[in-house]
């Protein structure tokens, strides 16, 4: 069947907001995306915000897992060669590429096996793979500064002396178009295959997060078997920072008032304290010297 990706291209319409992000079997995920400061993407303009999340959890590949008090979303669709698909206007994913010189049906989830045993949890059991762009999508995230925190295990080779031992993935990683980890190694930044590496970003965000994992034609690609390769990812965990955290619970508990002692975290987080102010009666910052000021 042959599929079609246009994803990430720059198109222009006159109304792009009444195309959807995949047509059959094409992909036209941030096709016609226009707007670089909110990373909105406009085959999304029909998704309404009817709240807006502060924490996001994704178990990649998996069928979802609870680790400590948060619950990982399952995220078990196969996908394709060019697809994308979205999960209770919450998240969603896109994936671009045939993997080359496989002679059997692609698979985007793979599953560990018994000879790459994994101690950490059952995070890492399971992950998500792409012959060349991955990228997930969080939407309708509160405005603030987020801790972004991606779950590496490499459970496709092996820490042997065997041929699957030779396999090397390396891939780049984007987070809000912004390259954090060029050529970035799994098992060479874990300490060997089979353990868990697990990196942290604090990013802006504005309205939507999106983190893009991308092979760039490095590291091996017939290593134990032809087209094993490309970037995979176990998990995503989307935390608020401190100011956002305020907010939540200033929120959920319905105040009216509330007193600030961490001025830093107001500094850095743009139009944190405006919407503080849009949605309580009373906003007191205290700072060392004692002095303090109200917004209303």
């Amino acid at each position: 069947m042959l599929c079609n990706d246009l994803s990430y291209n720059n198109f222009t319409s006159q109304n792009s907001s009444d195309f959807s992000c995949q047509i059959r079997e094409t992909n036209l995920f941030a096709s016609y995306s226009t707007d670089n400061v909110s990373k909105e993407v406009s085959c999304l303009g029909n998704n309404i915000c009817s709240t807006s999340s502060t924490s996001l959890y994704i178990d990649c590949g998996g069928n979802g897992v609870s680790v400590g008090n948060k619950d990982y979303e399952g995220d078990f669709v196969s996908g394709g060669a060019s697809h994308f698909s979205s999960t209770d206007n919450r998240w969603g994913f896109s994936n671009t590429g045939h993997f080359l010189d496989d002679d059997q049906h692609d698979s985007y989830i793979l599953t560990s096996s018994s000879q790459v045993p994994i101690n950490n949890s059952e995070l890492y059991m399971n992950a998500r793979t792409s012959a060349i762009s991955l990228t997930y999508y969080g939407f309708c995230m509160r405005n603030g500064s987020y801790n972004v925190t991606l779950h590496f295990a490499e459970i496709a080779f092996t820490d042997d002396t065997k041929f699957s031992s030779l396999g090397r993935r390396v891939f780049d990683i984007y987070i809000q178009g912004m390259l954090v980890e060029k050529d970035f190694d799994i098992s060479d930044r874990a300490g060997g295959v089979g353990k868990a590496i697990v990196t942290t970003y604090t990013v802006n965000v504005t309205t939507s997060l999106e983190i893009r994992l991308y092979w760039a034609g490095k590291g091996t690609i017939n290593v134990p078997t032809r087209g094993r390769y490309g970037p995979l990812i176990s998990a995503i965990s989307v935390d608020p920072c401190e100011g956002l955290k305020t907010l939540g619970v200033a929120l959920s508990d319905n105040l009216e008032e509330l007193a600030l002692t961490n001025c830093d975290v107001i500094k850095e987080q743009n139009g944190f304290l405006v919407e503080l102010a849009q949605n309580l009666k009373k906003i007191k910052i205290l700072d060392l010297s004692l002095q303090s000021y109200s917004a209303r």
